[in-house]
């Protein structure tokens, strides 16, 4: 089976995403762990396949809910840090530790090879979440109430510049 990328969505995109995707690495061109700035992604820190599953859509068109990422397809050299860092190797899950983990590979410990070999690194690769399509009722909720306490119970879409 050949790995997935992030172009692999389980859910339908806002047709808005493209203009949202642009302004935002129109602004933020730059990989945050590596630097690169080109084959960039907007990773969604609640990933779009969570965010439909508990209904908050909105999230989707939310530059706060943002971070560029570099993102290499399977097969070609690089560092791949969308798979790496935003989905702990897996574009079905996630990476709650998205934001600590970017700061601490960022520079010298940024290559794929380093952050396969580091421990803690792989603690959270064979921790992370289920995907969305295997949540709970519960587990939802539970993701519901987080997605509450950060961004507010209203929808929050950020308005484009």
């Amino acid at each position: 089976m050949a790995q997935l990328t992030s172009q692999d969505h389980e859910v339908s995109r806002n047709p808005e995403w493209p203009k949202y995707q642009k302004a935002y690495l129109d602004k933020n061109g730059k990989c945050v762990v590596c630097g690169a700035t080109t084959d960039l992604q907007v990773h969604h820190m609640y990933p779009v396949s969570y965010i439909y599953a508990v209904k908050r859509e909105d999230l989707e068109l939310n530059f706060s809910n943002y971070m560029t990422l570099c993102e290499t397809e399977h097969g070609h050299p690089g560092e791949n840090h969308h798979l790496l860092i935003g989905h702990l190797d897996s574009f079905k899950s996630r990476n709650v530790n998205v934001k600590p983990d970017a700061a601490r590979f960022k520079g010298i410990a940024h290559t794929a090879a380093a952050i396969r070999a580091d421990s803690k690194w792989l603690a959270e690769m064979h921790a992370r979440p289920k995907p969305a399509a295997e949540m709970t009722q519960a587990e939802k909720d539970e993701l519901t109430t987080e997605l509450n306490r950060v961004f507010g119970a209203k929808p929050q879409i950020s308005p484009l510049p």
